[in-house]
């Protein structure tokens, strides 16, 4: 009989632990947990788009002429571009052409503060493009082009903007870090 009282408490314990740890795993969710630096993701891009185009190289954080020695495209904070509120953004980036008017590159990298926040980045995301296609639609059939093949990728609070050429694997490298 104590032998099976003591077996009975000892599986009742073991389901109890294995039911707490399931709790607590549902507790944790990806929404809360920091996957990577959004810094750490834009340098990796940034490193990957300089590799792959002979004309830039990634210097102190920028992507630099390689002829010319001089910054081509500047990274700044995300807070510097309408359409996005910066009580959203846990993190952000831009990359955009330092002086090509005419010129439709354009990196966002952001980390939101919580699932609502990431829908309305997301948001601010479709305006930005609708402003992009706007502005280069007439502008040349290559230009043009670039801003038709953009890919806008939401993973969990984290999304990307890429205008871009190569912005397909330029995503891939993106999602390497928030799947």
């Amino acid at each position: 009989m104590k032998k099976l009282l003591l077996t009975s408490l000892i599986a009742l314990t073991l389901l109890g632990c294995s039911q707490a740890e399931d709790k607590v795993k549902e507790m944790i969710t990806p929404e809360y947990e920091k996957m990577a630096d959004v810094s750490d993701i834009l340098g990796e891009i940034l490193t990957h788009i300089a590799d792959h185009d002979s004309e830039l190289s990634f210097d102190d954080g920028t992507l630099v002429d390689t002829e010319l020695g001089i910054p081509r495209y500047e990274v700044a904070p995300l807070t510097e571009i309408d359409h996005f509120n910066p009580v959203e953004v846990a993190e952000g980036y831009v990359v955009r052409p330092v002086v090509e008017v005419d010129n439709p590159h354009l990196l966002i990298v952001v980390e939101a503060n919580d699932k609502a926040s990431a829908s309305s980045l997301n948001n601010g995301m479709k305006k930005v493009l609708s402003d992009q296609v706007a502005q280069f639609h007439d502008k040349g059939l290559g230009k043009i082009h670039l801003v038709n093949t953009n890919q806008t990728i939401r993973q969990g609070n984290y999304l990307i903007y890429a205008t871009w050429d190569g912005a397909k694997e330029i995503t891939h490298v993106f999602e390497r870090h928030v799947k």
